[in-house]
């Protein structure tokens, strides 16, 4: 019977086996000891006097062993050794604490251990970041091994009821049996939890019973008779357990979880809902429960990395966001792995290798529901270790805490050569894309984002990508510092110095030494902004494109370590050939106040025939100078070998008609310079336009002088036609005009009048008697025309000879009448 007992406990424990082996093992190879992990931490804050933990508020878990690393008071060693257990709270006496209504940022790294060692339970148990509003406050604290220092107590009791001296043990009973209240009732109450859950969930080896939480009752022979074990079942999966109907993000939490190295979930430790029990237990215990796991993710190995480069990751970056919303409830965002620790650039990597993969995910939480009535509740991380003598230590060093400050921070490059264009993360190829020997300028942008304090005594230090070249300027400086108030308005500019330059490196002495505050919030009468500009020029010697990877940036403050990271961005190799540029018409009328532009064309193409890139990889710039001020332009191509392209200087650059005429007076002659710049940084020739400003409207009408043939003294009346041509020429912009001419008394040197007249046409309109209506504009179209030209031998100006005339010359004066009659 006692045998038969004893079969039926290791046949539950292979079942188990079954249900939770889903390995996914990737790690790094070499194991690394405390003091190394301590050595390689990444620069963290001075937390002792943030942070805070008193004695266990669990009846099983007694002692918090949770410290700071001996030497480095920027690292939390929440469980250091075998069966430890731990917690570390936010201090609310240095206004440490989470506050409901606010948006608040943490950051920090995380160390779970190497998993390497024979031993499966090296790297167990594992961490969680915990917010709480427990009635213990710093004194909470939930069960070891499993429980991670936040969930309750999945105990369950063995007792002897038979001592052989040969045999010790020979059978087991379970008088106790627990329930899903009673295991919620050792956890920390009215809280969430973010698992970082590092067992390797393969329980192949019969390893739970050694998992004691301690000795309880002593026989009278000196036996134990009775022990108390962790069961280790909260991360069994089970498709027989239904999730509750009201439980916070039902569609998306599930019973269980497996895995490789560990997992990451939200939790809700304190609720009874949260635990279940399974309907195969262990029939040595008598129950087993699983837990849910909300949002739950596998993708990352919550075990010591390597990244893209393979170079190893030891320590995890977390970034954690509280966000307000208008509904009472607010979303807690996170990301895991989202910085680099090697080079401190953002990771972006969500799966497309194994290695050193990122997780985001949120979860909208209903505060009040969770916590109680508060606005101010306590934060902090838990953690446990297994049984494994060689289990790693599971540590914290930190960046950003509430009871500091947060800085958000950016970076971007602007290519001056390209029309000032902007390269971030988020920029396409194409845009990302610029030529060899660009004028650029790389800006790190940091805001003040929210905090309780301003950011003191920091000190940058700026990694400069590869392939570029800094730049100084007359004064030996290469960039700017800007610091702008929150209306966005500039209260401050100093200058870097080539003399902070080394290398790619430039450190810049500490900014606001006297620890008064460099940023803090609207209120504070500090910038809350502050740009970092460094000056310089793209290089590319090779006869390849180049792909420049992102370096980072690191600002080191009293009270807050950022970093920001410039994006990548690719150099086209250097081009041999050349851009012709070529004015459509290089003379141009405009008109003085006229309602119309000033559009000038131009035509490019490359010297060797070569077609444009299509848009926008093809995308070309235009340089136009105009009365000394530049303005610049973007055309697109469609592929071809030429590009037409036309410029509203009044209408699209200037675009102020004051400002505009200023400049383009009336009579004046302006000249206007274009050049254009390829997406390999090319530039063309200059082309010039000489633009002529005239009257708004004009009329101009010019004749030569007019002769007649010979007649007899005593001739017959007779017409005479024109020796010459008149070349009667008109020349009008918008206008409508009529002509008229009249002309005097031909007389001689006698003073002797011409018996006869002047006539215009056939009908013989006399130009003696007064003004004759000769041709007509009816419409304010320009008009530039001699009219002359058309006229037959028959048609236009003639002379009429009446009868007797004296002998002699005779002349006169023809007058031009132009009517504007606008």
């Amino acid at each position: 019977m006692k045998n038969k007992q004893r079969n039926i406990f290791f046949s539950v424990l292979i079942l188990l086996t079954l249900i939770n082996l889903n390995l996914k093992i990737n790690h790094v190879s070499a194991a690394m000891s405390k003091s190394d992990a301590i050595a390689s931490v990444p620069n963290g804050l001075d937390i002792t006097q943030y942070f805070e933990h008193g004695t266990s508020s669990n009846a099983k878990f007694k002692t918090n062993s949770a410290t700071t690393v001996s030497g480095n008071n920027q690292i939390m060693d929440l469980a250091s050794g075998a069966n430890s257990v731990g917690a570390y709270w936010s201090k609310e006496s240095a206004k440490n604490y989470l506050k409901v209504d606010e948006d608040q940022t943490i950051s920090a790294w995380l160390y779970f251990g190497d998993g390497s060692g024979s031993d499966q339970l090296t790297n167990g148990e594992g961490m969680a970041f915990v917010l709480q509003n427990d009635t213990n406050g710093i004194n909470a604290l939930g069960a070891g091994f499993e429980g991670l220092g936040v969930y309750g107590t999945d105990y369950g009791t063995m007792q002897r009821d038979t001592i052989d001296v040969g045999e010790l043990i020979k059978t087991y009973t379970y008088p106790k049996t627990y329930t899903a209240q009673s295991i919620a009732s050792t956890a920390i109450q009215n809280s969430l939890a973010l698992e970082f859950d590092t067992e390797l969930d393969n329980t192949s080896k019969e390893d739970i019973l050694s998992k004691q939480i301690g000795s309880k009752y002593t026989s009278n022979l000196g036996f134990t008779t009775n022990k108390d074990y962790s069961l280790n079942n909260f991360d069994t999966t089970s498709t027989n357990l239904v999730i509750p109907s009201d439980y916070p993000d039902k569609d998306e939490a599930r019973f269980g979880m497996g895995g490789g190295y560990g997992h990451i979930a939200v939790t809700y430790p304190g609720m009874s809902d949260s635990y279940q029990k399974l309907s195969t237990g262990f029939s040595t215990f008598g129950s087993a429960f699983s837990m849910i796991h909300t949002k739950a993710s596998q993708s990352a190995n919550l075990v010591d990395d390597i990244d893209s480069s393979n170079r190893a990751i030891y320590w995890h970056h977390l970034t954690i966001h509280w966000e307000p919303n208008d509904d009472g409830t607010a979303t807690l965002s996170y990301s895991f792995n989202d910085i680099n620790p090697n080079d401190n650039t953002a990771n972006y990597n969500y799966g497309s290798s194994n290695n050193f993969v990122r997780v985001d995910n949120s979860v909208k939480v209903d505060y009040k529901k969770l916590f109680g009535d508060t606005d101010k509740i306590l934060w902090g991380f838990t953690g446990s270790n297994s049984t494994s003598d060689d289990v790693a230590d599971k540590m914290v060093a930190f960046e950003s805490i509430p009871a500091m400050l947060y800085i958000e921070t950016a970076s971007n490059i602007v290519d001056h050569t390209l029309n000032d264009r902007t390269i971030d993360k988020d920029s396409s190829t194409a845009s990302k894309t610029i030529g060899a020997g660009d004028d650029l300028s790389i800006n790190y942008d940091l805001d003040y984002d929210s905090g309780r304090d301003s950011w003191k005594k920091v000190n940058p230090v700026l990694n400069l990508p590869s392939n570029f070249t800094v730049k100084s300027d007359d004064n030996n400086n290469i960039g700017t510092i800007t610091y702008k108030d929150n209306n966005g308005k500039t209260v401050k500019t100093e200058n870097i110095s080539a003399n902070d330059l080394n290398g790619t490196k430039i450190t810049i002495p500490t900014l606001d030494s006297a620890g008064t505050g460099l940023l803090g919030d609207a209120d504070s009468g500090l910038p809350t902004h502050v740009t970092f500009t460094i000056n310089g020029t793209s290089v590319n010697n090779t006869d390849k494109d180049v792909t420049v990877k992102p370096v980072a940036s690191i600002f080191t403050g009293q009270n807050e370590i950022s970093e920001a990271s410039t994006p990548e961005f690719i150099i086209r190799y250097k081009k041999t050939h050349k851009l012709q540029l070529t004015p459509e018409s290089k003379t141009i009328d405009l008109l003085f106040q006229g309602d119309g532009g000033l559009t000038l064309s131009t035509i490019l193409k490359y010297d060797n025939g070569d077609d444009f890139l299509t848009s926008p990889e093809g995308s070309i710039f235009y340089t136009i100078t105009v009365n000394g001020k530049k303005y610049t332009a973007a055309k697109t191509s469609d592929g071809s070998a030429s590009l037409s392209n036309d410029f509203d200087i009044k209408n699209d650059l200037i675009n102020n008609d004051s400002e505009f005429w200023n400049i383009f007076k009336l009579n004046s002659t302006q000249k206007i310079t274009i050049t254009a710049t390829d997406q390999d940084g090319i530039t063309s020739n200059t082309a010039t336009f000489t633009v002529n400003v005239i009257p708004n409207k004009s009329l101009e009408v010019s004749a030569d002088s007019l002769s007649f043939g010979t007649i007899q003294a005593l001739g017959n009346s007779d017409t005479l036609k024109r020796q010459n041509n008149l070349n009667l020429h008109v020349k009008s912009n918008n206008t409508v005009w009529h002509l008229f001419a009249k002309a005097s008394i031909l007389q001689n040197s006698d003073d002797d009048s011409f018996n006869g007249f002047i006539y215009y046409n056939s009908t013989k309109n006399d130009l003696n008697s007064g003004y004759i209506n000769i041709a007509n504009h009816n419409d304010t179209s320009d008009y530039n025309d001699t009219i002359s030209d058309d006229w037959s031998n028959n048609e236009g100006i003639l002379l009429y000879n009446d009868g007797v005339n004296q002998t002699g010359t005779y002349s006169g004066e023809i007058t031009w009448l132009a009517q504007d009659t606008i």
